[in-house]
C-alpha cells in the first residue's frame, strides 16, 4: 500500500510540474494511473484512454507503446486510433533514438516469426515512421509475412493498398484487394464491409469469381450483428 501511495504522490508532483498545451487541460495524471492499471489488466477501453491521454501529454513514447499493447490483444479502436496516428503524422514528434528503438524491437521480433511485429513494420513502411519511408512494396512484404503468422488485420491492409494504389510504385488492383479482403471477410468488419462495397458496385471481376446474392447476404448479416454488439469506433482525444 505504502508504495502505490508514493507513486500516485510522485505522480500528481509530476502534473503540477507538467507545463500544459495550449487550450487543453493538464492530464489528471492520478486517473491517468486508474486507466494504466486497469489496461495492464485487460482493460482494453481504459488502456487506450491511457494512450490517448499520454498523447495530448505530449508523451508519444509512451502513447505508441500503449496503444501498440491494446492493439496486440486485438482491440479494433486501438487500431484505428494507430492508423489516424500515422496518417495524421502525430508519431513524428518522437525523436530518432526513440523511432529506431520502435522499429528495431518490431524487426527482431518479425524475423523470429512474431505476426505482429511484422504487421507493425508494414504500418511503419505504409505511412513512414522515423527513418523508415513510405514504401508500399517493403508495406506489402510485411503485412504478407504478418498474414502468414495468423494476422487477420495484415489481410485487410493488403486489401487496402491494392484498392488504393500507391502510384507510381503501386497500381490499383481491385481484384487483388478482393482476393485479400475475402480472406478477412466474415471475421473482420472492416474487409466485409470492402467485400460488400465492391462486389455491389462491380459484378464481374477478370479473373475473380463473384460471390453469390446469397453470399453477399450472409456477409451482410454479420456485419449488422457485428455493429450491434461492438462499442464505437470513435477516436476522439
Amino acid at each position: 500500500m505504502k508504495s502505490l501511495l508514493q507513486l500516485s504522490t510522485l505522480l500528481l508532483a509530476l502534473a503540477s510540474a507538467l507545463p500544459s498545451h495550449a487550450g487543453e487541460a493538464a492530464p489528471d495524471f492520478a486517473q491517468l494511473n486508474t486507466l494504466l492499471y486497469k489496461g495492464n489488466r485487460g482493460d482494453n477501453a481504459a488502456s487506450l484512454r491511457a494512450a490517448r491521454t499520454q498523447m495530448q501529454a505530449g508523451n508519444a513514447v509512451a502513447a505508441l507503446t500503449r496503444v501498440a499493447q491494446t492493439l496486440r490483444r486485438g482491440d479494433v479502436p486501438a487500431r484505428v486510433q494507430l492508423v489516424e496516428w500515422l496518417a495524421q503524422g502525430r508519431l513524428k514528434a518522437l525523436d530518432a533514438a526513440s523511432a529506431k528503438n520502435f522499429v528495431d524491437e518490431y524487426t527482431a521480433g518479425a524475423a523470429h516469426g512474431d505476426a505482429f511485429g511484422a504487421l507493425m513494420l508494414g504500418l511503419f513502411s505504409e505511412y513512414g515512421f522515423g527513418a523508415v519511408t513510405p514504401d508500399a512494396g517493403q508495406a506489402i512484404a510485411h503485412y504478407k509475412q504478418a498474414t502468414q503468422g495468423g494476422s487477420i488485420w495484415a489481410l485487410t491492409r493488403l486489401g487496402l493498398l491494392y484498392e488504393a494504389g500507391h502510384p507510381p510504385a503501386l497500381a490499383a488492383n481491385l481484384p487483388l484487394a478482393l482476393f485479400w479482403y475475402d480472406q478477412a471477410s466474415g471475421v473482420d468488419a472492416e474487409a466485409t464491409a470492402h467485400v460488400l462495397a465492391l462486389y455491389r458496385g462491380k459484378t464481374t471481376w477478370a479473373g475473380h469469381e463473384p460471390r453469390t446474392a446469397a453470399d453477399l447476404n450472409a456477409l451482410e448479416q454479420r456485419q449488422r450483428e457485428w455493429d450491434a454488439t461492438h462499442a464505437s469506433l470513435a477516436v476522439g482525444p
